[in-house]
């Protein structure tokens, strides 16, 4: 007997760090809050792909271990994760949380793409025998 899926898992898409934002320590407000980020981002013309809410001491997902050695604050304020489609779109949304509440943590996820002379020298040398 043997299990598989009906439908494939998509491919993972390591760009999604460089286009995320994770926002806390927001300021009390109406028109802004962790939990209706995407009604907020929405208005400003800015709909994100995906939001993820984390109370303190959720626990946090494989995907954002890493992260979280990057952001402390993960995993430990209430804290939200969002994804936009482009960098750009995330770039925007980061200006409009900083005018609407300043003070906030507001940050991406990674700072840049991995540079291509970063990359292991044996898996580049693995990829070019396949070719």
């Amino acid at each position: 007997l043997s299990v598989r899926r009906r439908d494939p898992l998509p491919e993972w898409d390591p760009s999604v760090y460089y286009r995320s934002l994770i926002i806390s320590e927001l300021p009390s407000t109406d028109e802004v809050a962790l939990n209706n980020m995407t009604e907020f981002f929405t208005a400003q013309g800015l709909p994100p792909v995906l939001v993820r809410y984390f109370a303190p001491g959720r626990k946090i997902p494989s995907d954002l271990k890493r992260s979280q050695g990057l952001h402390p604050l993960l995993g430990t304020k209430a804290s939200s994760v969002v994804e936009f489609s482009t960098r750009e779109q995330a770039s925007k949304a980061i200006a409009v949380i900083n005018l609407k509440c300043p003070g906030a943590y507001v940050h991406f996820l990674s700072d840049g793409a991995k540079k291509a002379s970063d990359e292991n020298p044996k898996k580049k040398e693995k990829r070019e025998k396949k070719s």
